[in-house]
């Protein structure tokens, strides 16, 4: 068990923060001795977060009483003109610090992305320019996208979240990574697949948590053809061969 957990946690991967990495003081100096970063990191957050208010306060009008709110049943059409509206109506994706700014024109995405900079820098934040990418579909306008006169890198694909965005929409570039990673996994446990300690059905529990859970990490935004289908089924079925040690010799139908 103690190979079940090593090699899990080898999977997970290092999540924890790297504490080699030097803090700066005010005037960009590095700081590396631990005590000193603590007491900086403490300087800095109690600045962040107890930032004088507005001398404006925001005019922010009351809202009506007799707010127009139908507390009726929900109709058909009200779902369907709600899907069109989050489909057609999508402004950003936002998962922690992993921003993506979605709009149809030039002008539209270039403000948003300064706007972005703007309110990013007045809490002490900055926006990494080598890190950031642009991916357009279907336009026609090629002028860069720029943060502060520096032009943004262009890519035809990326990857968002662990999952491989591509311009095309085409999904089987990120479909090849996740097989390739759970063939990586499928490997790490091979101590497991061999050991006669472990039952068949635990080592198919084992692979379904830290196998499949790798093969079919984003497949939610998958499109679901037979090809693909077929691909996933034949990977999984050769893994299963190994772990019940059936050889090409033997045929056993999938049925």
């Amino acid at each position: 068990m103690k190979t079940v957990y090593m090699t899990t946690k080898k999977l997970r991967g290092d999540r924890g923060q790297n504490q080699d990495i030097p803090v700066r003081a005010k005037d960009g100096t590095p700081i590396t001795e631990e005590y000193a970063k603590l007491e900086r990191w403490k300087e800095h957050f109690r600045q962040i977060l107890n930032r004088p208010d507005p001398p404006v306060l925001a005019d922010i009008p009351e809202a009506d009483e007799d707010l127009d709110i139908d507390m009726g049943d929900i109709r058909v059409e009200e779902v369907k003109a709600a899907i069109h509206k989050m489909k057609n109506a999508l402004e950003d994706l936002d998962y922690a610090d992993d921003l993506g700014l979605l709009a149809h024109r030039h002008q539209d995405i270039q403000q948003k992305t300064e706007k972005l900079s703007e309110i990013a820098s007045t809490i002490g934040l900055k926006v990494n320019n080598k890190k950031t990418q642009v991916l357009r579909k279907n336009v026609t306008s090629n002028t860069p996208i720029a943060i502060d006169g520096t032009p943004l890198e262009d890519v035809q694909e990326f990857v968002y979240l662990g999952s491989k965005v591509t311009t095309d929409g085409d999904c089987n570039k990120d479909i090849n990574t996740r097989v390739s990673k759970a063939n990586q996994a499928f490997a790490m446990l091979k101590p497991i697949w061999r050991t006669t300690s472990l039952s068949i059905h635990t080592k198919i529990k084992i692979f379904r948590s830290n196998v499949i859970s790798v093969l079919l990490y984003g497949s939610e935004c998958w499109k679901t053809t037979t090809a693909i289908e077929q691909k996933l089924e034949v990977f999984q079925n050769k893994c299963l061969r190994r772990i019940l040690k059936i050889f090409w010799p033997n045929t056993i139908s999938n049925e």
